[in-house]
């Protein structure tokens, strides 16, 4: 909500390249703590669910590589392709 808030307040009819830049360290920061909050959500319910077990652990850790592989290893893979390509 950050960036949304200050963009507002601050500059509500221009898009500065300094605020771009901004908005998306800050949405990279909220990133790895968003899925850790949903990863223990996961894994508070499925325990629930599940009744514990050695299976709860490992699908909660499951969940994060899969928020870690979506959210940070494919768009750096697709990025450096499209430098490669450009070469």
């Amino acid at each position: 909500m950050t960036p949304a808030a200050a963009h507002r307040q601050i500059s509500a009819g221009a898009m500065s390249r300094a605020f771009i830049v901004a908005s998306t360290r800050l949405l990279l920061c909220s990133m790895l703590p968003l899925a850790l909050g949903i990863c223990i959500d996961f894994y508070l319910v499925a325990r629930l669910i599940l009744g514990g077990g050695a299976l709860v652990p490992i699908l909660a850790v499951g969940l994060f590589a899969v928020f870690g592989v979506l959210w940070f290893l494919l768009p750096r893979v697709r990025a450096l392709r499209e430098v490669l390509a450009h070469d």
